[in-house]
């Protein structure tokens, strides 16, 4: 029989990856060879960020690619509020059943 892991859905943005790994942006952007401003940008959006860049910080933060949120941190937060909000919805309409999976 073959058990298929259940895929977690938990992502971390590049601002919180940074500020977790306990580095300023000025001192993450150095050991990055980057700007200051160029890490501020892709924190704030990094649709476009190449593989090379991303992996660097994924090894500067020691965190697995996958587990970093690339993209637009706004549209990170209205995906996660409306995680939150489903969330709820579901929790009041059966508040018996806690094992929902959004």
């Amino acid at each position: 029989m073959i058990v298929k892991e259940k895929k977690l859905d938990v992502f971390i943005t590049l601002e919180a990856a940074r500020k977790n790994s306990g580095y300023s942006q000025k001192e993450a952007a150095k050991m990055l060879d980057m700007h200051y401003q160029t890490l501020a940008a892709l924190e704030k959006d990094s649709s476009n960020i190449s593989i090379t860049e991303a992996s660097k910080l994924s090894q500067l933060y020691q965190l697995p690619k996958n587990m970093l949120f690339f993209g637009n941190r706004n549209e990170f937060i209205r995906k996660l509020r409306l995680k939150e909000t489903n969330k709820h919805l579901l929790e009041r309409n059966d508040p018996h059943e806690s094992n929902y999976t959004i």
